[in-house]
């Protein structure tokens, strides 16, 4: 892209010191912040985005731009902290909980109360709340509809109890923390908002991921500041962000909507979606110089083509592989995953009964297969459920199935497979919607509860596709419209984020 549009020309030309950009799927958000910069280059600028692999990116992308600073939020925190922290991904675990409820009392629930211990001190952690009573307290609607919510109430003293005592180890540096932890703690003692301080501007990417410390923190910044985003692109509720985007107060707003990404068939296809299940105000256009389509029946895969398998979890991903392994047909795994493997592997010897083989000391502390099943289900740990389905329905083929996945995915060829949560900021030519992304759609329409985020999920999913989507033959309905398919679930009316 080397000419703005308008759409994006109103924002670069705007003096306001609080912008808001609200930029759809492939609307060269990127490319206008690029811009924001070059025009600013007297500026100190802090460029803050979430994710390593995206920090990766805008590196690349303002490597001509010096005065530009790029960091991950924790990688500005932990610099504001002068780098004092020891920390590790495994620092909040299930496994280091577990010892803490070597208790008579909790005999029958020690695995469970590990378990909602490191999702409390999740939510704990992301969250501004320095009290952790008034915290937990804030914390239980969120778990109010789940089977968890009486174990929570009945055991408040010893994940109360449990989860002090871990804080305070972090805090003395006794053991490694999480990077949560200095990121919190970099937000009490104020070196996160001094560090801020210290730039003109601020340009802050994927604004509808912040975190609430992050919101925070950016509230009590006085200099010029961009938010950028895609609310409709917010999935990630489970570590408790908030969507800046629908919570600031910018001084002006601005929308893009015309993408470059795709053409205007995809662009119509997925305003209609919007349109009948999400937002009535939304509206894009595509791009006239690309052609695209939509197209349904029997999936035959190309392998040829820069194309991609998204899959809304880990299991359908698995049963992918399986299928394109079974048809010759290339493939790899556009991120590591090692862990589900390894995983796979170890849950399949525990269902043997060959502890001695496990890998993972956590699921080794499950004597036998009935016990685990039985936890995860309880608990609803939504990864193990989708791990031990693989390993019950194919469990007579492991370890060699595991084995050949592992051989086919290393050599980095063929069709990509992804969840959607590891899609976003990706695009490929072709993108066939696996069956499992409808089918937790569907289970949100008809349900009484809706998630919003099982909607935004589709709607990541169909904007990560450059020419053609593809979608499972028994789903053929979505081309005749959305709203007939809504008709056919029993829905006859839009679906609505405020519906009672």
């Amino acid at each position: 892209m080397s000419i703005a549009t308008s759409e994006q020309q109103q924002v670069n030309h705007s003096n306001a010191r609080v912008k808001l950009v609200e930029a759809y799927a492939g609307t060269g958000k990127s490319w206008l912040l690029h811009q924001e910069a070059l025009l600013h280059s007297r500026d100190k600028i802090l460029y803050l985005v979430y994710g390593r692999k995206a920090k990766e990116d805008a590196e690349r992308l303002f490597s001509d731009c010096r005065h530009v600073h790029v960091r991950t939020i924790h990688g500005h925190a932990y610099a504001c902290e002068q780098g004092q922290w020891e920390a590790s991904q495994y620092a909040l675990s299930s496994l280091q909980l577990l010892n803490y409820y070597r208790k008579p009392h909790c005999k029958h629930r020690q695995h469970d109360l590990a378990y909602i211990t490191v999702e409390f001190l999740t939510y704990y952690l992301n969250t501004t709340e320095k009290d952790l009573l008034a915290s937990y307290t804030n914390y239980l609607p969120y778990i109010e509809h789940s089977s968890r919510y009486e174990t929570y109430v009945q055991y408040k003293y010893d994940i109360l109890e449990s989860s002090k005592l871990l804080l305070n180890k972090w805090l003395s540096q006794d053991i490694e923390c999480p990077h949560d932890f200095y990121l919190k703690y970099s937000h009490i003692s104020q070196s996160f908002q001094e560090g801020l301080a210290k730039y003109d501007r601020l340009l802050v990417d994927e604004a509808q991921d912040m975190s609430p410390i992050m919101s925070s923190a950016l509230d009590s910044y006085d200099g010029h500041l961009i938010y950028a985003g895609d609310s409709y692109q917010s999935i990630y509720g489970f570590r408790y962000v908030q969507n800046v985007l629908k919570t600031c107060h910018p001084d002006e707003s601005f929308i893009l909507s015309k993408s470059f990404r795709f053409g205007n068939v995809i662009a119509n296809f997925v305003t209609e979606y919007m349109l009948a299940l999400v937002s009535e105000k939304y509206h894009l256009s595509g791009n006239t110089e690309v052609s695209s389509r939509i197209d349904t029946g029997s999936i035959v895969y190309n392998s040829d083509i820069q194309s991609a398998v998204i899959a809304r979890t880990n299991s359908g991903l698995i049963q992918t592989a399986v299928d394109l392994l079974s048809q010759n047909i290339p493939f790899t795994f556009e991120r590591d995953v090692s862990y589900i493997f390894n995983k796979l592997e170890d849950i399949w010897n525990l269902l043997l009964g060959n502890r001695v083989n496990i890998q993972d000391p956590f699921i080794k502390t499950f004597k036998v297969y009935a016990k685990f099943k039985s936890y995860i289900y309880r608990v609803e740990d939504i990864i193990l459920i989708s791990l031990s389905y693989i390993v019950d329905k194919y469990y007579q083929q492991m370890p060699q199935l595991i084995h050949q996945l592992r051989e086919q995915s290393f050599r980095g060829e063929g069709i990509k497979l992804i969840t959607v949560h590891s899609s976003k900021g990706k695009e490929y030519d072709t993108v066939y919607i696996h069956d499992d992304v409808f089918r937790s759609l569907e289970r949100e329409v008809i349900s009484k509860h809706h998630n919003e985020e099982e909607y935004r999920i589709m709607y990541v999913a169909l904007t990560r596709a450059k020419k053609n989507i593809i979608f499972p033959e028994e789903h053929r309905q979505v081309i005749l419209g959305w709203k007939n398919w809504l008709v056919g679930l029993g829905r006859t009316h839009r679906i609505s984020f405020w519906e009672s």
